[in-house]
């Protein structure tokens, strides 16, 4: 039986993983969730889809980056999606998004206005925190 060659990079980057992995399919199948490796199969061949929420547990399995496998997948299933994420993405530090939910914590969700006077009140406060 030859194998359906796939167009799909997710197809192709998990089928990779498969072929490299040190465990059987049947062993991944079960690790990812999955009820059978028929279900791998079809994913790695580009017949099915990965469901997003199976994405984590199929990375695990295969000792591959979530981040990275989620990425891929929403690139080729939710491409506008992905553009968003991509342009409006921004990496915290824990210590900034303790900040960010210090003032969530106490204003809640309204937008500041950062007006000239707010600016250099942060602004020296921040200077004051990285003394």
């Amino acid at each position: 039986m030859t194998q359906q060659k796939t167009h799909s990079r997710l197809a192709q980057y998990i089928n990779a993983a498969i072929s490299i992995s040190p465990k059987l399919q049947s062993e991944i199948t079960k690790e990812a969730g999955y009820t059978t490796s028929n279900n791998l199969t079809m994913i790695k061949q580009g017949k099915s889809r990965v469901a997003l929420n199976r994405i984590a547990p199929l990375a695990n399995a295969l000792n591959l980056c979530p981040v990275k496998l989620m990425n891929i997948a929403l690139e080729e299933y939710e491409p506008e999606v992905f553009e968003f994420i991509q342009k409006n993405n921004t990496t915290l530090s824990p210590n900034e998004q303790a900040i960010i939910a210090l003032y969530r914590m106490h204003v809640g969700t309204k937008e500041p206005t950062l007006g000239e006077s707010t600016t250099d009140r942060l602004t020296q406060l921040f200077l004051e925190l990285a003394a």
